[in-house]
């Protein structure tokens, strides 16, 4: 991944949080579903389940708010995401 100089410490933690995350779906995968017009289903689950989805949704359109402040919890401790 590139490095930004001055970039906050919770930026990177997210940043390498979701990067991590979508590693697990090579371009194979995207080849694939592209190939069959197929819905990415799996990787919108992970992400969702990750919080990373709930976390662009306001919870006034039903995101799970709890999952976006444990995130936020995590980041501010200082301690690396696991997803």
């Amino acid at each position: 991944m590139i490095e930004i100089a001055n970039r906050p410490a919770h930026v990177e933690l997210i940043r390498e949080a979701v990067h991590d995350l979508c590693s697990r779906f090579p371009v194979t995968y995207w080849r694939e579903l592209d190939r069959h017009d197929e819905y990415p289903t799996e990787f919108v689950t992970a992400m969702t389940e990750a919080g990373w989805l709930a976390a662009l949704i306001p919870e006034e359109y039903g995101a799970c708010c709890s999952c976006w402040h444990a995130r936020r919890h995590t980041i501010n401790s200082g301690t690396r995401l696991k997803v």
